[in-house]
């Protein structure tokens, strides 16, 4: 999606060496054919997983690559953390979630964006247990990026998304939806307010 390729596209401008995997194989070609990863080998090896998937996907995926990959350090990208956190215990040492405060109206790889991230914060919550190294990787990612890391607490994370951008994301949709009861030159009526208020439930 968006922030999965979006991710490989800054990370390969910062000279990583870039897998991709995606249940749809048209979005690992479209990564390829511009040039932002390669498809992930059999016999792969990562030192770092980045898991971009949809939230109610987060914890089985996450779960399948801390197995498959005994090695690596794992952080998932999604905005919500309960869920994600309570599956990894037996990996806390290793598994560093993160979330990136970015985001479009557009979506899917097509979407991609190499400086989606530049100058926005990117939230780092490791467990207690996580090896220092770990945690610098996850870091080192989104710095190269371009974003601005900061370390938080996955329940004060949860309970400030929830509020500064769910919040806003239901109150665009409900606005938006409420505007099919309007006449069709209704909008005519409307300022660069209603504009701004409903960009996100696009």
């Amino acid at each position: 999606g968006l922030i999965g390729a979006s991710v490989a596209a800054a990370a390969t401008r910062a000279g990583h060496q870039v897998w991709v995997t995606d249940t749809d194989p048209d979005a690992v070609a479209t990564v390829v054919a511009r040039g932002d990863g390669a498809p992930t080998p059999d016999d792969a090896d990562p030192d770092l997983i980045a898991v971009a998937v949809p939230p109610a996907a987060v914890p089985s995926v996450v779960t399948g690559v801390l197995g498959r990959y005994p090695a690596a350090t794992v952080t998932d990208l999604t905005s919500v953390k309960a869920g994600v956190l309570a599956v990894t215990e037996s990996a806390r040492d290793r598994f560093v979630s993160s979330h990136p405060m970015a985001g479009s109206e557009r979506s899917g790889a097509g979407a991609a964006d190499p400086v989606l991230f530049r100058d926005r914060t990117w939230v780092v919550m490791p467990y207690p247990q996580a090896y220092a190294i770990r945690i610098a990787q996850v870091e080192r990612l989104a710095a190269d990026c371009g974003a601005v890391v900061r370390r938080w607490v996955p329940e004060l994370h949860d309970a400030a998304v929830a509020v500064t951008s769910h919040l806003p994301q239901l109150v665009g949709s409900i606005l938006a939806g409420r505007l099919e009861g309007l006449p069709e030159d209704g909008g005519a009526l409307s300022g660069p307010g209603l504009r701004d208020m409903t960009r996100v439930a696009a």
